[in-house]
């Protein structure tokens, strides 16, 4: 990243990222170019560093995400699809497509 300033980081953060919080990940997510996470991570991740834990609706946690200072936020929400938000806090909503599922693992 050092080398090549202007390339753009796509991170997906694991499990020991989202337990530890927002905090221990924040420098790489304000840098990342698009961060993607599911539901369930990006409240956990939330609620390390809020005390009402608070249950967002998709809308308001990719409005927190932006607040916080990231650019283009993916939270994924398994069978109802995805949901985006760039900078300029213009949401989308992007369905699923209908397919037999064989494996939810995405391996």
């Amino acid at each position: 990243m050092a080398k090549n300033p202007e390339s753009k980081l796509l991170y997906n953060p694991g499990e020991n990222e989202i337990k530890n919080g927002f905090a221990s990940v924040e420098g790489i997510m304000k840098r990342a170019h698009t961060v993607i996470l599911n539901k369930e991570e990006a409240h956990l991740m939330i609620n390390k560093i809020r005390t009402d834990h608070f249950d967002y609706s998709i809308k308001k946690l990719l409005g927190t995400y932006i607040e916080l200072g990231l650019h283009n936020i993916i939270i994924t929400d398994g069978e109802n699809g995805a949901y985006y938000t760039s900078e300029k806090n213009a949401y989308y909503y992007i369905p699923i497509l209908e397919v037999k599922v064989i494996d939810s693992t995405g391996a």
